[in-house]
């Protein structure tokens, strides 16, 4: 009978589930923005909104079965052979988790009307203007605003880049940005007092 090493087993199991998970997170930049909580059990959960809504929710399984192991040939791959299809399996993962949270922002964001449609028409200043009104932006303590981050398609930034670029030429543009910002940093002041008082 082979010797059995349990404890080595699962050390180098959690080394190569943080190793994906790691890659995960390089390749879906997005879930760096957010916050990681461990929920030990249950299979639902419930959110509070901003409003005092509370809303319950279930857990979605995220799977992958674009990237297999060939039993016969794990013995002769070698650390690098590993490594490609950990990062095979991590972009796929990637892929699949990107896709879910951009369809539960949708679904949220149609829920309570918070949707800016440009209409096929092209994207100017006053549309990012009224967009970033639309939403909730936080800051840091020394007022500066922080995790803003704005995601389109790749066919999309290009002219994103351009608007915004040349909006920082422009006056009035840039004062109507800046005092933006400012209700936005009011906001977010009277979010932490009243989270302060609460707490």
């Amino acid at each position: 009978m082979l010797p059995d090493f349990p404890k080595l087993k699962k050390k180098i199991q959690n080394l190569n589930n943080q190793s994906i998970n790691n890659r995960i997170r390089m390749y879906n930049g997005l879930l760096n923005y957010f916050r990681k909580i461990s929920i030990p059990e249950g299979n639902t959960f419930v959110t509070i909104q901003e409003n005092g809504n509370i809303k319950e929710g279930n857990f979605e399984k995220i799977e992958s079965n674009k990237v297999s192991f060939d039993p016969k040939e794990i013995e002769k791959m070698t650390p690098e052979d590993i490594s490609s299809k950990y990062d095979e399996l991590a972009k796929s993962f990637a892929e699949s988790q990107s896709k879910m949270i951009f369809e539960r922002i949708d679904e949220s964001a149609r829920e309570v009307g918070n949707i800016f449609d440009a209409q096929g028409k092209k994207l100017t200043f006053d549309d990012i203007l009224s967009s970033l009104e639309k939403i909730q932006i936080d800051f840091d303590e020394s007022g500066n605003y922080r995790n803003l981050v704005i995601t389109v398609s790749p066919d999309l930034l290009e002219l994103l880049t351009k608007i915004i670029l040349e909006s920082e030429k422009i006056p009035e543009n840039k004062k109507r940005f800046d005092e933006m910002i400012e209700r936005k940093r009011e906001e977010w002041r009277v979010r932490e007092s009243n989270r302060k008082l609460v707490g």
